[in-house]
């Protein structure tokens, strides 16, 4: 994974329980990244979260003094902005919640994010 361009404007992300945005005022510091890497383990293609996990199975972090899903900070920080509307889902071929592969994340619009969720996690 290569660090990203932090001369840009942090990305936002979205809070899944609201539809508000919340903005990441400064890029999670190496350390940081550090110690999210040190719970966690590389599983086949996974970067499987083994700190513990949310109710919904996903790995939820402390971060810039909210709790928030560690899959959607990866994405900011590695893919880029979460615009409105739109849902972190991990792909097909990634079957675990607790992944934070940055790889194994698309951004989609809330409603086929759903959708595909239905099918592949039937809920």
């Amino acid at each position: 994974m290569s660090a990203p361009n932090t001369s840009s404007v942090p990305p936002s992300v979205r809070s899944r329980k609201s539809t508000r945005a919340l903005a990441l005022f400064a890029w999670p510091s190496p350390a940081q990244v550090g110690r999210w890497l040190e719970r966690s383990e590389q599983v086949g293609d996974c970067l499987i979260w083994r700190g513990a996990p949310s109710p919904d199975g996903y790995a939820k972090v402390r971060y810039e003094r909210k709790t928030i899903g560690l899959h959607r900070i990866a994405y900011a920080f590695w893919r880029g902005p979460i615009p409105a509307g739109c849902d972190v889902h991990h792909i097909e071929n990634c079957t675990s919640r607790a992944c934070w592969e940055p790889t194994h994340l698309a951004c989609l619009e809330s409603r086929a994010h759903r959708l595909l969720t239905l099918t592949v996690w039937g809920e």
